[in-house]
């Protein structure tokens, strides 16, 4: 089964409370992963991470910024389930 964690100042983490919420096929019913039931301890640390990468961010110009943000679709598109199955599967 996929488990899915925060993405937070580039790192991968579980949520703070340790809790996860099952994500279901709406096809099937099956559960196929599970994402993080992330509270507010988990946005307070993305939100300050956020503040601390954002004047880096902003200087790479708009046009860099869009290169990298087509780059993560082009990588989140071929990563999304089809059908309830598993990233990667079929």
């Amino acid at each position: 089964m996929l488990t899915l964690r925060n993405f937070i100042d580039g790192l991968f983490t579980p949520p703070v409370c340790g809790k996860f919420l099952s994500v279901e096929s709406p096809a099937n019913g099956r559960v196929y992963a599970e994402c993080p039931d992330s509270d507010a301890s988990d946005v307070g640390k993305a939100v300050a991470a956020a503040k601390i990468a954002q004047p880096a961010w902003a200087a790479l110009g708009a046009a860099k910024r869009s290169e990298i943000l087509l780059k993560v679709a082009d990588l989140l598109e071929k990563r999304i389930p089809r059908s309830g199955q598993a990233c990667g599967a079929g």
